[in-house]
């Protein structure tokens, strides 16, 4: 589903740890898990920052919402 160097523009309710929309380069995935939200996929990832910086990060996305951020990302590069 996901792999190392994959691009995904994510909205607040695609990721745990809401901040908004970000821009993110997936750098490793764990293994998925469920609860009562769904089904999530805890990732290490760059995040891009507006002013082109990247900051590591550790989030959770949930997974239905890949396909789509994706998409997203694809379409502002």
């Amino acid at each position: 589903m996901l792999t190392f160097g994959d691009v995904l523009m994510l909205d607040a309710r695609q990721y745990r740890d809401v901040q908004g929309s970000i821009m993110v380069e997936i750098l490793a995935v764990g293994d998925l898990r469920a609860d009562e939200d769904g089904y999530w996929l805890p990732v290490k990832c760059n995040h891009m920052t507006p002013d082109g910086r990247a900051e590591v990060r550790f989030i959770e996305i949930k997974s239905a919402s890949v396909p789509h951020a994706r998409s997203r990302a694809a379409a502002s590069m």
